[in-house]
This record gives structure tokens, sequence and C-alpha cells, in this order.
């Protein structure tokens, strides 16, 4: 019975899908993209991470450049096998760890996966063990920079050290590099100092106004709202967000499961009986 229920709910989730897609396409369009020089006096690190496959080979690299957007200082390595969400925090880390060694004070950290930032910036604890070592050693190192800066990039702006962690697979040890850059990325710094902007992820014009991720899921009572949750931010037909509407009215537009005819509850009890596992969401924290 108890898998029956499971089986309704993972359903009950399949089924704003739709609704969903519709939502989501309303009012959007690219996203310019463009990587921002730091304050005179200010050095600012943009950091990433890559793995290939969950759980498969794992590379960080980070590049530092100054308000000249002159390329001061960039690295990378292989970390061995681990996943994209430690090897982020892993490159971020690292690259804080480079601060110190070199004396910078006033830093600006920036980097393309937007929950970790938000972990950072609002230190909040996370539940994976090992990201929480990253995080705590993060978080002591940051309160001895005169000032420090979080923000998140879109990928398109954060190409240089996406390019570096790529480099970092083929890498047998640790490298950095002082002043001069490897040839794969110096065409990208020097895009990045002119200003060059790229065409952005394919997102809501609403979405940009919001700070926090919503996930709409489905219970048997009908939908709520899970914040901090790695989903879309969606936005409604009439040009506002979620956060100028009503519950009512968030909830009014919606299907519920109570609004569905007997066929359409029955069709799903065959679904959730028949244990179609669905669609399955991977968190790693």
């Amino acid at each position: 019975m108890m898998l029956a229920f499971s089986n309704i709910f993972r359903c009950q989730r399949l089924i704003q899908n739709p609704v969903q897609l519709l939502i989501r396409n309303w009012h959007k369009e690219a996203i310019p993209v463009s990587w921002e020089k730091p304050e005179i006096g200010w050095t600012k690190l943009n950091f990433d991470g890559s793995c290939k496959g969950r759980g498969g080979k794992a590379s960080i690299g980070g590049v530092f450049r100054n308000h000249k957007a002159e390329f001061l200082l960039g690295y990378a390595e292989s970390i061995g096998r681990s996943t994209s969400t430690i090897a982020e925090l892993a490159a971020l880390r690292r690259g804080l760890e480079l601060v110190l060694e070199n004396g910078w004070t006033d830093v600006w950290l920036e980097g393309d996966a937007k929950t970790l930032v938000d972990v950072i910036v609002q230190r909040r604890q996370v539940k994976c063990a090992e990201l929480q070592r990253h995080v705590s050693h993060i978080n002591l190192i940051i309160p001895e920079l005169n000032n420090c800066i979080v923000t998140h990039i879109y990928r398109e702006g954060n190409r240089a050290a996406d390019k570096l962690a790529q480099i970092g697979h083929q890498l047998k040890k640790p490298q950095i590099w002082w002043h001069i850059p490897p040839n794969e990325v110096l065409p990208i710094v020097h895009e990045d100092a002119e200003g060059e902007i790229k065409a952005g992820q394919w997102k809501s014009v609403i979405n940009r106004k919001l700070s926090k991720f919503y996930h709409l899921t489905y219970q048997s009572s009908g939908p709520y709202l899970e914040p901090e949750a790695e989903a879309n931010i969606w936005g409604f037909p009439d040009g506002r967000h979620i956060i100028e509407c009503s519950v009512d009215e968030f909830f009014h537009f919606l299907p519920t499961l109570s609004q569905m005819n007997s066929p359409a509850l029955h069709s799903i009890m065959c679904f959730a009986l028949s244990g179609n596992e669905g669609h399955q969401d991977s968190r790693e924290y």
C-alpha cells in the first residue's frame, strides 16, 4: 500500500509537467551575459568545477583578474572521482587558498552554480558531510578578507573558469599559470576584457526578478511551494511574478487532483499500481 501511495505522489508530480511547460514558456527571451570587471583595488575570482558523469572523474579550475581585466593567475587540477557539486566547492576552496597565499584582501568571488552560491552567501548547512567540510573551510577563510562579495553568473559569463576546469581533466598534477593564461583560455580572456556579450540561457523575463528557486510539488491535498529547490521560477501570463500574486491566485491558476474527473483519477491509480517509476529527481545534498 505504501508503494502505491508513493507511486501516486510520483504520478502527481508528473501531472504538473504540461503546466510547467506552459508557464515556463511565457515571457521568454535570451538573457545577455557578459563578464564584469571588479572595482579598482579588487581582485576577481571566477571558479568552476567539472565532472564527467555522476560520480565520474572531476576537475576544478579558476581564474583571477584585476580591475583592468588583466589575467593574474589561473589554476586547474584533477581531483579524482567526485560529483559536480563537490567539484564546484573544491574549485572555490582552492581559489580562496590562493587568495590568502597572494595577499589579496578585497575579493569578488563568482561562479555559475546558483545553489552553491546561495549556500555560501546565506551560510546554510548542507546534509552531505563531505560538502559541509568544504563549506565550513570556505566560511573560515572568507572572514579573513577585508571585503568579499559572492555572486552568481550564467555559464556564458564564466567561460574562462569553465575552460580551465576542462583543462584540469588532462592534468596529472595541479598547475598554476602566472600572468599568461594557457592558449585555450587566452581568447576568452580577451573577449571578456572587451566586454563581449553572449546570449545566455533562455529564461523567463520574470525569473530575473527573483532570488530564490521554488519547486511546485503535488500531494493529495494539492500543490504547495518548496523553497530552495533546484527548479525553475514560474511567472504568471499577465506579466506578474510569483511574489506579486496571492497564494489563492497562484493555486487557482494550477490544476490539482481535486479538479480532475473520475476517469483521470482512475488512470492515475492504475499507473501508480503498475509500479511505473516515472521521472525521478537527483539531489546531491
